[in-house]
């Protein structure tokens, strides 16, 4: 038996995807939110396996390591650019990111902040985005 709010995979999709269970329909339909994806998918609950603790699928796994590789990069580059330099005047700005979802607003606010960049986060349900 399967409860809104557990963490399932899709058998159909060898396991692809992450998601969190959202609402289970009268005829059996889950629909499905991405862990590590923005997506919203449906299947049926006979599809489904209990991801049981798992933080990210093998393909997620992949994708969350190249992000990561990638920023600690971004941040060597930073370092070595300023390596000798004394006050380095920086041009500065402050990006707003604006997003309907709050789960991935506040995963990008965490790499904003390992990035070290000014930000300001706000979280507006889609349907309100275009009359603020």
């Amino acid at each position: 038996m399967f409860n809104i709010g557990d963490y399932v995979v899709r058998q159909s999709y060898n396991k692809d995807i992450l998601f969190r269970i959202t609402y289970i329909s009268p005829n059996q339909t889950a629909r499905l939110k991405g862990i590590s994806y923005r997506v919203i998918a449906d299947a049926p609950i006979g599809d489904l396996i209990l991801a049981d603790g798992m933080r990210f699928t093998n393909k997620e796994t992949d994708t969350m390591n190249k992000i990561q590789q990638t920023v600690e990069m971004i941040i060597k580059q930073r370092t070595d650019e300023t390596k000798g330099k004394e006050n380095t005047l920086m041009k500065t700005g402050t990006v707003l990111h604006i997003d309907g979802d709050s789960f991935y607003l506040n995963l990008c606010l965490k790499y904003y902040e390992t990035l070290g960049l000014n930000v300001v986060g706000e979280h507006v349900p889609e349907a309100e985005q275009p009359k603020k």
